[in-house]
């Protein structure tokens, strides 16, 4: 079974020195690529600028905006036949319009930064891609938990995805070693993950596509 992962932030950059970005450190797409590899699945990494460091042996494409991150994305897809794609990258929502060459003087007083949205890299995978397998992850701020369930589930539907695991990282900031959530399947069943490390994540995540594929008897 071949394997497409996306880990990490991105970063859209408002001049040549500053931009904007996340506290993403890809530890859960790590984790899950070291899960993918050790059930001895063919697999790749696309990641955004993580401190991370790699296995050697391991397939790793560097990536650092958004839209290096779409088009590398799709370009792999493109390129083989992949079987499961999860997109636990934070792709950032918006891109600077109109970033300056070189560096912004700073002695500004107000500086006026104007973002685009940026497309949703699993709609567009879906839409190129429709038999591939998605797994999304939704996270949200300080939220109920019947309100992150029902935000995880509207992102499953909307963007036609087969799994999503939604967490609050109010409770699970960004880069922590631990996490928990919900995980939600296409058929509306979930599951509470109490708090746990991401490893034991990336195990219950993969426990769940093989039982799906084997459902739908891709395995």
């Amino acid at each position: 079974m071949r394997i497409l992962i996306t880990l990490g932030p991105t970063k859209e950059y408002i001049d040549a020195v500053r931009f904007i970005s996340n506290n993403s450190s890809g530890r859960m797409g790590f984790s899950l690529a070291e899960e993918s590899i050790a059930r001895g699945y063919d697999t790749t990494i696309i990641s955004g600028p993580v401190t991370l460091e790699f296995p050697g042996d391991w397939k790793v494409i560097k990536v650092i905006s958004a839209r290096d991150m779409i088009n590398k994305t799709l370009g792999i897809l493109d390129e083989g036949s992949f079987d499961v794609f999860i997109c636990s990258a934070a792709i950032s929502d918006y891109s600077v319009k109109n970033p300056t060459n070189g560096k912004i003087p700073s002695n500004k007083d107000e500086l006026v930064v104007i973002l685009k949205r940026n497309p949703k890299l699993t709609l567009l995978v879906r839409e190129k891609f429709p038999k591939i397998f998605i797994v999304g992850f939704k996270a949200e701020y300080n939220i109920p938990e019947e309100e992150l369930l029902r935000r995880a589930y509207s992102k499953l539907v909307t963007e036609r995805l087969d799994l999503v695991f939604g967490n609050d990282i109010a409770k699970f900031p960004m880069g922590s070693e631990k996490t928990g959530g919900i995980l939600i399947d296409r058929m509306g069943k979930y599951k509470k993950i109490e708090p746990c490390d991401k490893r034991e994540l990336a195990k219950i995540i993969f426990d769940e596509i093989e039982k799906e594929l084997k459902r739908n008897a891709v395995l």
